[in-house]
């Protein structure tokens, strides 16, 4: 990205800029005569393509989609994550992006981060543990492009991605990979050792997961009016 391209009016070229925030891939959906929607991950799409058979809008299902996503493609998308969102309006077209960035902790210092002779951060403590994790903007940004041009509330799309979490999903080849490629990391956490390594043994293709935790979290932000304190 060229030095003098603001981020934001970076997302509003690009149409958006999904990062770890949304969805893995490209995704749009649209209000028409012909209503679709398009992601880079299966169960997100047909939770979003049921939100617009049930009388949702093009927002409403990105939004339930991409909900899905974050419970269905973790090494991808989640979250604890940032992202952005790009909405065409009619008949006026005019466009809005909503930018959900991560933002640093305020407690995070100039000098939080050591760093060796060549400048790189010792330990990857700059992408790896605590002090990686960035203020998560998703929830916060789905809800304001609910609010904003929805026609549903949070409780109504979340519960698609309530249900992946408590009642389980079969892995996917890259979600098995991802997993796989990262075990030597994720082995040394309690939390992720017991989410991904059944008996030991790294999340295969084809098993069925479940995420208790994440279900845990959707209910109780389902539950409040908004997704207060996200």
């Amino acid at each position: 990205m060229p030095s003098a391209t603001s981020r934001r009016e970076f997302l509003a070229r690009t149409g958006c800029a999904l990062g770890a925030g949304l969805l893995p891939g490209t995704n749009l959906a649209a209000d028409g005569p012909a209503k679709g929607l398009v992601t880079g991950q299966a169960e997100g799409a047909e939770a979003g393509t049921a939100v617009l058979a049930a009388g949702g809008n093009a927002v409403n299902a990105i939004v339930a989609a991409a909900l899905v996503a974050g419970v269905v493609a973790v090494p991808g998308t989640g979250i604890a994550g940032y992202g952005g969102h790009l909405v065409v309006t009619k008949p006026d077209g005019k466009t809005f992006a909503i930018d959900f960035n991560s933002a640093a902790p305020a407690a995070i210092k100039p000098d939080t981060f050591a760093v060796d002779a060549k400048g790189n951060v010792r330990g990857d403590a700059n992408t790896f543990g605590r002090l990686a994790v960035g203020v998560p903007g998703v929830l916060a940004g789905l809800q304001l492009a609910l609010d904003k041009f929805g026609t549903r509330n949070f409780a109504d799309v979340v519960k698609p991605a309530i249900r992946f979490a408590k009642d389980g999903f079969p892995v996917s080849k890259g979600f098995a990979a991802a997993i796989r490629g990262a075990k030597a990391r994720l082995a040394t956490d309690p939390g992720s050792a017991k989410l991904f390594f059944a008996k030991g043994c790294p999340s295969q293709k084809g098993r069925r997961t479940r995420t208790r935790t994440s279900a845990t979290s959707r209910t109780r932000s389902r539950r409040s009016r908004r997704t207060a304190g996200w």
